[in-house]
C-alpha cells in the first residue's frame, strides 16, 4: 500500500489554549485522519472539548510525573511508527506553528508537497506580547490581527519536518541525526509568549505537576518551575540566561561602553522604536534581545 504523503502530531497534557489554535490552523492542511494527538492524561477537558469542533486521532498516555526524558522517548517512537504509513512526519508542540514565507509558498501543504529533504529545521521567532503597547489577547479573534513583534530566537531552530526517523535531543530543539539544513523561508512561530498573562497562568498550573526528579537535575523544562513573579518577567522579556544567545553583537558592543551617559542610552532606544523596533535590555550590561515587527506578509495573511 503506497504512503501518504504526510501526517502532523502533537504532545499535550492540558493545553485549553493552544490546543484549539493548533487544530484550527493545521486541520486547514491536513485531514483529520491524519492529525495526531498524543494525550498525556489531560484533565481539564480541553481534548473532548476540541474533539467536538475538529477530527483528530486521540492516543492515550499514562505516566505518573511530568517527565521529559519519558515525553522524548515516545514522540521519537511515534514519529519511526508513522513514517511506516507517510512519506514526512511533522511533529510540532502545541504552541508552535509551523508557517513557511507566503511570499515563496502558497501555504503549509504546498511546502510540504515540493519538499524533497530528508529533514528540515525551522527557523525560529518568539511571538511576544508587548504590554506596553498591546492589551491582553482575544482568543476569539485571530492572534496575527492583535500581536505584531516577534525576534528570532535560534533556540527553537528545530528539526520537525523529515522523512527518517530522528532521533530528538530533549525539548525537541535538535536531533543527533538530522543531517538536515535550517530552511530560513519555513518559521516557527513561537506562541509561548503571546500573552503575559496567559503565559504566567499556565507556568503557575505546571507548578503543581510532579515533575521526574532526574529532568530536574537537568534543568529540563525549567521555565514551568519558575515560581515567583519578578523570575517570570526575566524569562517572559527574554532575560533569562539561557537566552544569551539571542542577545545582539558586534556593531551594537559600542552601547556596552561605560562612558555613554544614560540620556545616549535613551536615545538609541528611542531612534530603534521608531524603526520599528523594540529592545528589552538586560540587567547585566546593555545587551539586548531585538525585537521586530512581523513581516507584513505574514501579518496580512492571518494564517494564525
Amino acid at each position: 500500500m503506497p504512503k501518504k504523503r504526510c501526517c502532523v502530531f502533537t504532545f499535550v497534557k492540558n493545553e485549553k489554549i493552544f490546543l484549539p489554535i493548533w487544530l484550527k490552523y493545521y486541520s486547514r492542511f491536513f485531514d483529520k485522519d491524519d492529525i495526531y494527538v498524543l494525550d498525556h492524561g489531560t484533565d481539564d477537558g480541553s481534548v473532548q472539548e476540541c474533539s467536538k469542533h475538529y477530527g483528530f486521532k486521540v492516543i492515550k498516555l499514562h505516566h505518573e510525573v511530568y517527565d521529559e526524558i519519558w515525553r522524548t522517548g515516545v514522540v521519537c517512537q511515534k514519529q519511526t511508527e508513522l513514517l511506516q504509513s507517510y512519506e514526512y512526519v511533522l511533529f510540532t508542540d502545541a504552541d508552535e506553528i509551523i508557517i513557511p514565507n507566503p511570499g515563496k509558498y502558497k501555504d503549509l501543504k504546498d511546502y510540504i508537497l515540493r519538499c524533497a529533504e530528508d529533514c528540515v529545521v525551522c527557523a525560529g521567532h518568539e511571538l511576544i506580547h508587548i504590554r506596553q503597547k498591546e492589551p491582553p489577547i482575544d482568543l476569539s479573534k485571530p492572534i496575527l490581527n492583535q500581536r505584531e513583534y516577534w525576534y528570532p530566537n535560534h533556540f527553537y531552530d528545530k528539526p520537525l519536518l523529515a522523512r527518517k526517523p530522528l532521533v530528538w535531543a530533549h525539548g525537541f530543539h535538535n536531533a543527533v541525526n538530522m543531517g538536515g539544513y535550517r530552511d530560513k523561508d519555513l518559521w516557527l512561530l513561537h506562541l509561548h509568549k503571546m500573552d503575559y498573562d496567559l503565559c504566567w497562568d499556565k507556568h503557575k498550573s505546571a507548578l503543581n505537576y510532579k515533575w521526574n526528579d532526574e529532568c530536574v537535575r537537568q534543568n529540563l523544562g525549567f521555565q514551568f518551575r519558575i515560581n515567583n513573579v519578578a523570575d517570570f518577567k526575566k524569562y517572559f522579556d527574554t532575560r533569562h540566561p539561557d537566552y544569551k544567545e539571542l542577545r545582539i553583537g558586534r556593531w551594537w558592543h559600542f552601547i556596552r561602553l561605560s562612558f555613554l551617559k544614560a540620556w545616549t542610552k535613551a536615545w538609541i532606544k528611542a531612534w530603534i522604536l521608531k524603526k520599528g523596533s523594540l529592545c528589552d535590555w538586560s540587567e547585566k550590561g546593555f545587551n539586548f534581545v531585538r525585537i521586530t515587527r512581523i513581516p507584513g506578509t505574514l501579518l496580512r495573511n492571518q494564517t494564525v
